[in-house]
């Protein structure tokens, strides 16, 4: 049993949030960056915590959590200091977050503040809102045969006549329910203007003509003043979306119209035969790949491809736009980024595939550099969550870089091996189950699944791509606590049956589920050190990385200036029910509502320590 609900939820445009509120509302200043109160709630609430449920903890997560914060803040400003904030990794980045929110503000600008409801329009919806119809149809992609079939209705054969001989029948045996805003607009005003009895006439759709007959019409009735409410509100949703596809639909037209931006085609073709080349290998390489499996372009792969291309092609523009044209390394770089992958590795298949992403990015930028031209880049909620993000980038980059930079040595492993051979107390171990993606929307339907009450063990069957435990389910078996980076620590804290997640890791995603615990034992390997050697390195290097994190984050604390608010942390009201949602940006691309963060925490006693010690 999940013991933490989590509430899952999708949503397209962040809350925007005057500079006056924020500067009223600084709860905690690091160095040079404050932490707002609407930045913190907004990150708290969607990160994972623990025990949300029990009310008496409340604020000592929420100081737990503000803690993790000022450790981002203050790697973020040593990195920067470091020059960590010019490397290309962390330019292109910040650059393709910044081009997500710059297009999500042109997308409100455009779209969403221009979205008029008028009474009128919801009388109308409400008229039909408060009807339940039942129909059927006759369905054809032949307009020819539609109209036929339509003559024969006219002189008077009957709808069901013609229906039970086609093969539509069998899916309406009983007729379909019909709400308001299910259909699209113009077919709608069609059917609820239907009597009993008849039928209209051809209707085009995006999937072919359709005939509806409608057989029921039954009142709802309105048994409260809530119900009625929450009737308004689905007519005005309903009305809005209706706007927001046509609002969007005219301005595409528009915009793109006599735009063209041509692409290198000898570029296109070596950057897709090795694209092609690698993503095959790797599909050749799984085992018992299902349909729907994907197969993922990794950083090894674009590596590959610009060792292959050489910095004289890959500074050649691939993408080229009359003014600052896009260069066939600014492309992989996004492509990496923003993340590409294929089901098949079936030439033509990805040769589509891959098509479609090069118009799609193109588009993109031509939409991002209108927003730049509007300097909507400079509205203080773009700069503001831009801001949240390239910190969030510095932090992990800086913590990848400091686990990369520890070599443990033969003899240190070795040592490390007799000191557990020397009957030394092992740590407490556990064992988990993980559905492991890099996939936002994966991720979302899994934790959506796993709180309907789906089996995690099936979900990791189907879905998890940590490969060596795919033949156990996602299962781990036992690992020292001390093993799987943040994974093994936040295992540490867990009650067997509780999930935790998502977790952003290098590989992706990770929602995994403590399914047992072991305390301390004394207890000799079994295994030989040959065997054993890789797996104490890298439990070591781990180690090694996040002591140092520990402490260079205690030091980084003492000297930097750090204030916090605690009457007003402990003043704010947040939400008890852990939440993860994806950010569908306008004009397309997707992020987690916010940047994701392990607990982190035990530097702050090492810190405080420092401060008494001092004279």
């Amino acid at each position: 049993m999940i013991k933490n609900l989590t509430l899952l939820f999708y949503f397209s445009l962040c809350s925007f949030f005057s500079a006056q509120q924020d500067v009223e509302n600084i709860i905690a200043t690091v160095g040079g960056i404050e932490i707002t109160e609407n930045e913190f709630i907004e990150r708290f609430e969607f990160t994972p915590q623990f025990n949300l449920q029990i009310k008496t903890q409340l604020n000592a997560r929420k100081l737990d959590f503000l803690f993790t914060l000022i450790a981002e803040k203050l790697w973020a400003q040593e990195a920067i200091k470091n020059n960590y904030d010019i490397n290309s990794s962390i330019e292109t980045a910040r650059y393709a977050i910044e081009k997500m929110y710059v297009r999500d503000a042109l997308y409100k600008s455009e779209i969403t503040d221009k979205i008029i409801i008028s009474d009128a329009e919801i009388k109308k919806g409400l008229d039909r809102a408060v009807f339940s119809l039942n129909v059927n149809f006759i369905y054809s992609q032949d307009e020819n045969e539609i109209f036929n079939l339509y003559k024969l209705l006219k002189v008077g054969v009957p709808f069901d006549s013609i229906l039970v001989e086609r093969s539509e029948y069998f899916e309406q045996q009983n007729s379909i329910a019909v709400e308001y805003g299910d259909l699209q607009d113009d077919v709608e005003d069609s059917v609820f203007a239907l009597k009993l009895g008849e039928f209209t006439t051809p209707l085009l759709t995006a999937d072919g003509w359709y005939i509806f007959y409608l057989v029921e019409k039954e009142s709802k009735v309105m048994a409260s003043r809530q119900e009625e409410e929450n009737t308004i509100n689905a007519v005005k949703k309903v009305i809005s979306k209706s706007k927001e596809t046509e609002l969007y639909r005219n301005f595409y037209i528009n915009f793109f119209k006599n735009r063209r931006v041509d692409v290198d085609q000898k570029l296109f073709k070596q950057i897709f035969l090795k694209l092609h080349a690698a993503l095959k290998a790797k599909e050749s390489l799984l085992k018992e790949k299902a349909p729907q499996d994907l197969i993922h372009f990794e950083v090894s792969h674009l590596f590959e491809i610009e060792n292959y291309l050489g910095e004289t092609q890959l500074g050649l523009p691939f993408l080229q736009f009359e003014k600052d044209p896009v260069t066939a390394k600014e492309f992989l770089r996004e492509l990496i980024f923003d993340g590409f992958n294929t089901t098949s590795g079936d030439s033509l298949f990805l040769l589509e595939k891959f098509n479609r992403r090069v118009r799609t990015t193109i588009e993109r930028e031509l939409l991002a550099r209108e927003g730049y031209k509007r300097g909507l880049h400079l509205l203080p909620e773009v700069k503001r969550s831009v801001g949240m993000w390239t910190d969030n980038y510095l932090f992990q980059a800086v913590k990848s870089e400091i686990l990369d930079s520890v070599i443990v040595s033969d003899s240190a492993a070795l040592a490390e091996y007799k000191k557990i051979n020397k009957n030394e107390v092992y740590p407490v171990q556990v064992n988990i189950i993980e559905v492991l993606t890099d996939s936002l929307e994966l991720i979302n339907k899994i934790r959506s699944d796993i709180d309907a009450g789906v089996d995690i063990k099936i979900l990791a069957a189907k879905y998890t791509e940590r490969e060596w435990t795919k033949p156990k389910q996602g299962e781990f078996g036992f690992f020292p606590i001390n093993a799987f980076g943040d994974i093994g620590r936040i295992a540490a804290k867990m009650n067997i049956g509780e999930i935790y997640g998502p977790l952003k890791v290098p590989e992706g995603y990770s929602i995994f589920k403590l399914i047992d615990k072991k305390e301390k034992v004394v207890k000799a390997p079994l295994k030989s050190f040959e065997l054993e050697k890789e797996k104490i390195k890298r439990n070591l290097a781990e180690n090694y990385a996040y002591h140092e994190l520990l402490e260079k984050t205690a030091d980084f604390a003492g000297k930097n200036k750090i204030q916090i608010d605690y009457k007003k942390l402990k003043s704010i009201k947040v939400s008890t029910i852990n939440s993860f949602a994806i950010r569908y940006m306008g004009f397309g691309g997707k992020i987690t509502a916010v940047p994701l963060l392990a607990p982190f925490t035990e530097w702050v006693n090492k810190w405080l320590k420092q401060k008494q010690d001092l004279p």
